[in-house]
Parts: C-alpha cells; sequence; structure tokens
C-alpha cells in the first residue's frame, strides 16, 4: 500500500511505502556507518604516518602530538560508525527500534544529511516494530 500527500505550496508529490521506512532508515545507518568507518581508516593510516612508524624520509618534522590528536578522532569515530552499523543492520532485521534510533543519532553525528532523514525514517517507522 503507498501513501500519498501533496505538499501544496510546492506542488511535490511525496510517495511514503507504508512497511518499509524501517529499511530506509537502516540502509541511511548502514551508509552513515560506512562511511565513518571509512574516515576511521584513513585516520588510521594518518596515525601510522605520522607516528614514523614506516620509516618514511620527512615524517621526523611532525610534531609527536599530532599522532596522539588523530588517536583522540579516531576512536569515537570507530565507536560512532560500530553504533550506526549495528543500528542500521537490526533496523533491517525489524529487531529493535532502539537500536535504530541510536544508530539514528550516531549517523547525525557521523554524517549529518544522512543522520537527519535517518531520525525522520526512524521516528516515522516507530509503529512498524513490534512490542517498542
Amino acid at each position: 500500500m503507498v501513501i500519498s500527500c501533496r505538499v501544496k505550496e510546492r506542488g511535490w508529490d511525496i510517495l511514503m511505502a507504508e512497511g518499509k521506512n524501517h529499511r530506509v532508515a537502516g540502509i541511511l545507518n548502514i551508509v552513515s556507518g560506512c562511511l565513518s568507518l571509512l574516515g576511521f581508516l584513513v585516520l588510521l593510516a594518518g596515525i601510522v604516518i605520522t607516528s614514523n612508524a614506516l620509516g618514511i624520509p620527512g615524517v621526523d618534522a611532525v610534531p609527536d602530538f599530532v599522532s596522539l590528536i588523530l588517536t583522540i578522532i579516531a576512536i569515537p569515530t570507530l565507536g560512532i560508525g560500530v553504533v550506526s552499523l549495528v543500528g542500521g543492520i537490526f533496523a533491517l532485521q525489524k529487531k529493535s527500534w532502539g537500536l535504530l534510533l541510536a544508530g539514528s543519532i550516531a549517523s547525525v553525528i557521523s554524517f549529518f544529511v544522512l543522520g537527519v532523514l535517518a531520525i525522520v525514517f526512524t521516528v516515522i517507522a516507530k509503529d512498524e516494530f513490534d512490542g517498542e
């Protein structure tokens, strides 16, 4: 069943499939989580390079605190990506609305636009979950 409503100011048709909003929110969370984990890998590469672990010439000029700063940024990035990814997976399995909401909030932190869309679809999808 498809619910259709018209936004009169712009003349747009908005189609929203009933019962599929948890999938949209889950996919948005998974994409955002993957982007966050990709960012973590980039930060990890930066940590390895700036710590002079590879012996690259010219890296000696980089101050030691740069690796520390990258590490401080990388650890929360990993956590946010994992929460977002787990929330998306649980949403696709339709298991836990609470984890979907947590993943959507984490998605806002990692990738703002996808996260806001994920929260919108998460709130709409609350009725699709049983017993929560």
